[in-house]
């Protein structure tokens, strides 16, 4: 693992919480820095992830913001203990910096793999063809998983993103497993949002707005909520299928803010030139409704409808029977953990193994093909914040930008062998 030698909060080889061994910088996004350290009891690896932009809080909001991680932490652990497809907090707390800035932060799993977004500018760049939708499907179906355990217990994400997508494994295995990152964190960063707002002029997102929805732009449509997940996660299997382009057309703030709100024109499938049947740009046009009210209220219910368009002939996706998914404790969980397996028809595939990810590596990758914006990928632990800010300014826009991701862990031993169709296409 490469460390990069900056380190602007000056921790590196101190001890946090007299635990964590701090070895260096991974990665840096807008929001946060994110360190890999070592528990020095337990002698692994872990993510250290510290909130940049909470440095500057107002002492007497201090209390409240970390009261806020630390529920939100306690949330992310035990959605994590539920189901392997979230990513497991281990810790939070706060340390003040050299220069006495106040940094919360939060001790994460260390995974091994990449974001979806960098699997996605891999592939284009290896020239391999975009992926069908009965593949995306199988690709995704832990973390719609995952999504439906938060949903049936009022829990939504609010960030749905390729960058908020982990995958382990090969991406075009039979080993593939995908991780969701940063539950919880949206919330927190958007109540920090919210007071920014009331003391400057600034308007900062607690959203992405590449995958925003229109609730998210403007509270006029209604509140955020499971069904915000649902037009998050029906962008992103549009824009698997697209080879990594994006579903909403903007190169600024405000142009994307059109997009997602734009009556007259949604980002289904056929409308960004895609060939799917009747039946599935029908689910998608739900799911990517203006109003709230007009999409599926769970990802459950959307991932249901989906996969009956996709493959008609089988039984009904129910992730009650095909995960596992009971109540274990007053919270929905699976009975394993994993993903289904039964889940797509059709016969497991014979795949050609693809070379494993480079210990580090720097790639630009487009927000759309017309217009390129640099994004570095570091295989790190994932550093993908909430808002969607601005990283890397865009001159149109100075209040959005495209920020640096990290990405990284350990495997921890997760094989969920899924199959995946190649005959039921659409």
């Amino acid at each position: 693992m490469r460390v990069d030698a900056s380190d602007p909060f000056g921790i590196s080889g101190t001890v946090i919480a007299e635990k964590y061994l701090v070895e260096g910088v991974i990665g840096e996004g807008g929001f946060s820095i994110v360190y890999k350290a070592e528990h020095t009891i337990w002698k692994q690896p872990v993510a250290l992830k510290c909130f940049k932009i909470l440095a500057n809080a107002p002492v007497d909001q201090r209390d409240r913001l970390l009261d806020g991680f630390i529920q939100e932490g306690k949330l992310m652990a035990k959605l994590s203990s539920r189901s392997a497809s979230i990513v497991q907090a281990r810790d939070v707390g706060t340390f003040t910096a050299m220069d006495g800035a106040w940094i919360p932060y939060m001790v994460l799993e260390w995974l091994e793999g990449k974001p979806l977004d960098s699997v996605l500018w891999d592939e284009r760049i290896a020239g391999l063809p975009a992926r069908e939708l009965h593949e995306v499907l199988a690709l995704l179906e832990p973390a719609a998983i995952a999504f439906e355990i938060a949903h049936a217990n009022g829990i939504a994400h609010r960030d749905i993103k390729p960058e908020n997508l982990f995958v382990i494994g090969d991406p075009r295995g039979m080993d593939t497993f995908v991780k969701v990152l940063d539950f919880g964190i949206a919330k927190v960063m958007g109540e920090h949002a919210a007071g920014v707002m009331e003391q400057t002029s600034a308007q900062p997102t607690a959203f992405t707005p590449s995958h925003g929805a229109p609730e998210q732009f403007s509270r006029s449509h209604g509140a955020t909520g499971p069904w915000t997940d649902v037009f998050g996660m029906a962008l992103v299997l549009i824009e698997i299928m697209r080879g990594g382009a994006p579903a909403l057309q903007g190169d600024d703030y405000m142009q994307l803010a059109i997009a997602s709100r734009d009556p007259d024109r949604r980002p289904t499938p056929r409308a960004l030139g895609l060939q799917v049947s009747t039946g599935v740009e029908a689910v998608f046009a739900k799911a990517l409704a203006v109003s709230p009210g007009d999409r599926f209220p769970s990802m459950g219910q959307f991932w249901s409808a989906l996969h009956q368009a996709v493959f008609p002939d089988s039984a009904t996706w129910n992730p009650g029977s095909t995960s596992g998914i009971s109540m274990i404790g007053g919270l929905t969980t699976t009975g394993s953990g994993r993903a289904s397996r039964a889940s797509f028809p059709g016969p497991q595939p014979q795949m050609q193994a693809q070379p494993m990810y480079s210990q580090s590596q720097q790639a630009v990758i487009p927000v759309n093909f017309t217009t390129p914006r640099r994004r570095e990928v570091v295989r790190a632990h994932a550093d993908a914040d909430a808002d969607g800010g601005a990283y890397v300014e865009e001159p149109s826009h100075p209040g959005r930008d495209r920020r640096a991701r990290s990405r990284g862990g350990r495997r921890g031993g997760l094989h969920d062998v899924r199959s995946r169709a190649r005959s039921a296409a659409p």
